[in-house]
């Protein structure tokens, strides 16, 4: 027992910063999942959105897992979740219908109101390919690790692409890309791009001026900056002040360069280009579906 408690200490005080990944060694797929693992949020569902988004913000994560008071895994808050409330979806309703389109009041609510509940953890025991097969089957790009039924941190598609990046070198951006892509424009309000990811299933748009990539935005960014700038009128904002810089790889680029950037950027997705076109994305739930 000493020895499990000792080695999660190592594991959970490791510096996870971008400058230490590039020095961390490559694994495969049979590796243990535990030199991955890092810390992770957790809160109780009876805590507020509110409250949940800040500390989305304040620990810079995309998701918090709920925990009861054992630290058994109730639900899951994402970013995902929260583009549905903030007006993609069904739990748009609670803002809608429940609070008159009063947002202030509907922030306060309960964070268990839109929170996703069903959520498969894996085992300590567990190895990247596992893990790797379970973001494959449920599309979940973190997934929480537990042992004896308690959460004890997560492991993400972005953590285990920087691991394996080695395995693929020969395969090409171009045939794995998603060449579906859904733009947005710097016109366009908070409302219109959530709705737009919402009904998508997308954590990113890029934002096109005059045919030309002026930024990106992604579900990240909105619910930081909602976390940040708190207010009434959020959804009315211009996406123009809240996207960032865009970062791109090449078509011609391998798999291998694609999850550099990301690595180097600490993004999970790249729009393509060729020329000054963009022509597709990739993300790293791509990249592990390239994954054998």
């Amino acid at each position: 027992m000493n020895s499990f408690k000792n080695l999660k200490s190592k594991i959970f005080s490791f510096e996870w910063g971008p400058k230490r990944e590039k020095k961390h060694k490559q694994a495969n797929q049979d590796s243990s999942i535990l030199a991955a693992v890092r810390n992770t949020a957790s809160m109780r569902k009876e805590d507020t959105i509110k409250h949940a988004t800040e500390k989305m913000l304040s620990l810079q994560t995309r998701r918090v897992f709920l925990t009861d008071s054992k630290g058994r895994i109730e639900g899951v808050l994402t970013c995902k979740d929260c583009m549905d409330f903030l007006g993609g979806g069904e739990k748009y309703n609670l803002i809608k219908v429940k609070h008159q389109g009063n947002l202030v009041a509907a922030m306060n609510e309960p964070v268990r109101e839109i929170m996703t509940q069903k959520v498969a953890a894996i085992k300590t025991s567990s190895t990247l390919r596992d893990a790797i097969t379970h973001m494959k089957k449920t599309g979940m790009g973190g997934v929480p690790v537990e042992r004896d039924g308690v959460l004890i941190g997560m492991i993400t598609e972005k953590r285990i692409v920087n691991l394996i990046s080695k395995t693929l070198t020969s395969q090409m951006v171009k045939d794995h890309m998603n060449h579906d892509v859904i733009f947005g424009t710097p016109g366009e309000t908070v409302l219109d791009i959530s709705k737009t990811m919402a009904r998508n299933s997308f954590r990113r748009i890029p934002i096109l001026q005059e045919r030309r990539l002026v930024g990106i935005v992604t579900s990240k960014d909105l619910v930081f900056a909602f976390a940040r700038k708190f207010s009434r009128d959020f959804l009315q904002l211009q996406i123009s002040t809240l996207m960032s810089k865009p970062v791109t790889v090449s078509l011609t680029a391998t798999l291998q360069d694609a999850a550099k950037i990301m690595s180097d950027h600490n993004i999970s997705g790249l729009p393509v280009v060729s020329g000054e076109k963009v022509v597709g994305m990739i993300t790293a739930k791509d990249l592990l579906k390239a994954v054998n």
